[in-house]
Parts: structure tokens; C-alpha cells; sequence
């Protein structure tokens, strides 16, 4: 089986260096998601000049994403991990899957994962949020404006540690082993916040940190949305606090990337809410 190490910091210049070189932008295969979530999903890494492959015992034991380099490597990656049994490859985009058809024609079994397609918007319309799509999203944002004192500042050295007390004070309301994979990923990115280019916004309520919304560069135009928490649930704030943060944006990035839901009903209907104008299908390959 191909050799895996554990993902460390060093390697973000390479990791995210290839996949800007093969203009792989989805947030599945960006080094911060595979750092931030290699507890929960038991990620570990391949790395070579090139190419990278990650290892998800989450998914299996012979479970990878599907690697991300040059044809040639990938080919040749693909071959490697055939030589296994029961080969599950996972977050494939559209033109993963054409690579699989083309050089591996008929030792695959592909499928639409609509659980893992992300989820993206326009920038613009989510900052303006002009037009009757957006008439439900502008309702909440003024009903908690007009019952409580809200405001907001840009995630900073100042404020991460609220950061941490909003983020674990949600988790401890959240039951079931997702919670806790969540909370593995979620510690990462506020720890590391700095070293993963991390971008947010701390809201506060009533003159109390109350909320936080965070994410990382995807590429130079596309910014991904990965964390969004409260103290408790209060409604309309986490509407507030994700038009907070993509308003805080520079203009440089004209893409907002909200990832997958997951197949989970409440995080689809949040999604959705949002107005979101495509999608970034995601396939499984399994061997035959």
C-alpha cells in the first residue's frame, strides 16, 4: 500500500502549491480541510513532487481522495493503490471522473455522492443581498439587529481566545460522535488560525461574544466558509454573522465555497437558504 505520514504544517506551501498548479480548487482537497479534519476522518498523507494522495480510514481502509497532481503521477498513483483490494476512491470532481474512464476504462464503479457536492455563491449577491431570493435572508439580519445589540470585528490575536469559548461552549450542546469529530476540526483551525491564513468574524450580543464565523483562501478568487458557531441558537444570527464575513472580504475573492452537507438535513436547509448558485458535484469510485 502506498506509504501515508501524518500531515503536518511544513507541507501547506506544497500541498495547496499543487493544486493551484492543477487548478483543483474544491475545498475537499485544500490543505487546511485536510489538516484541520485529519483526527475526525483519520487523514493521513502521501506526498511527493507533484502529488499528493490522502489516505481516509473514515471511509475504509482502502479509502483515499482521489489524488491530485499531474495526469502521469495519478495515473500512476491510481495503479498503485489497484494493487490493493477493495479500492474506494472519494471526492471526485467531473473531470476526475473523465480521468477514470479515460485511462482505467471499466475497473471502476462510479457514483453520484450528493451528500458531497459543496455548495458555492457569489460573493457579490451574498454581500448585497439584493433581490427577492434574498428578501428571507435580509428579515433575519434585521430581526436580530432589532432585538438585540449586535456588532461584529474581524477574527484577530485580540479575540481568538472568545473565539475558542464560543466554539466549545457550542459543542457542549451537541450530542453524538459528530459533534466530537466537529470539535477536533474546529480546536485545529482557531489554534492554527494564523498559520492556515484563517479569515472570520467574531459577533458579539448584547455586548457579549456570542458567535463565530470562519474559513481559509481557497485559491485567489474562491474563499471557503468552514466554521460557524454560537454560544446557543438565536435566531437570524447565524445569517447575521456569515453576511458579516463575507462583507469583510476583500474584493479579490468573488467565490464563496460553503462545502458539503453531509447528507444532514439541517446543514442542507441552511445551504440552501443561502442561495446558492451551483454546485461542485462530487463522485466515488469504487474498484471491481
Amino acid at each position: 500500500m502506498m506509504d501515508t505520514q501524518q500531515i503536518t504544517l511544513k507541507m501547506k506551501a506544497s500541498v495547496d502549491g499543487i493544486r493551484m498548479k492543477c487548478h483543483h480548487t474544491a475545498a475537499s482537497h485544500a490543505f487546511a480541510t485536510l489538516y484541520i479534519w485529519q483526527e475526525g476522518m483519520g487523514l493521513s498523507i502521501h506526498l511527493e513532487d507533484g502529488m499528493f494522495a490522502v489516505r481516509c480510514r473514515w471511509r475504509g481502509e482502502n479509502a483515499w481522495f482521489f489524488p491530485c497532481g499531474e495526469d502521469h503521477l495519478v495515473r500512476r498513483g491510481v495503479e498503485e493503490l489497484l494493487l490493493e483490494k477493495d479500492l474506494r476512491l472519494c471526492y471526485l470532481r467531473e473531470e476526475d471522473t473523465a480521468f477514470l474512464e479515460r485511462e482505467f476504462p471499466g475497473r471502476f464503479q462510479i457514483t453520484e455522492k450528493e451528500s458531497d457536492h459543496e455548495y458555492l455563491y457569489h460573493r457579490a449577491e451574498q454581500v448585497s443581498l439584493y433581490g427577492s431570493r434574498f428578501s428571507g435572508l435580509r428579515k433575519d439580519i434585521r430581526r436580530v439587529e432589532k432585538l438585540h445589540r449586535v456588532s461584529w470585528e474581524p477574527l484577530c490575536s485580540k479575540n481568538i481566545s472568545d473565539a475558542l469559548i464560543i466554539s466549545r461552549a457550542w459543542h457542549r450542546q451537541t450530542d453524538g460522535p459528530e459533534g466530537l469529530e466537529d470539535m477536533a476540526a474546529s480546536e485545529r483551525l482557531l489554534l492554527e488560525w494564523d498559520a492556515l491564513d484563517v479569515q472570520g468574524v467574531v459577533a458579539s450580543v448584547d455586548g457579549e461574544p456570542y458567535a463565530i464565523v470562519a474559513g481559509y483562501p481557497l485559491s485567489p478568487s474562491s474563499f471557503d466558509f468552514s466554521l460557524s458557531k454560537e454560544k446557543s441558537r438565536l435566531s437570524g444570527l447565524s445569517v447575521y454573522t456569515r453576511h458579516a464575513l463575507a462583507c469583510s472580504l476583500s474584493d479579490a475573492y468573488t467565490q464563496i465555497n460553503a462545502e458539503e452537507d453531509l447528507g444532514i438535513e439541517g446543514l442542507r436547509n441552511m445551504k440552501r437558504l443561502m442561495r446558492p448558485d451551483g454546485q461542485i458535484k462530487q463522485y466515488e469510485g469504487r474498484a471491481k
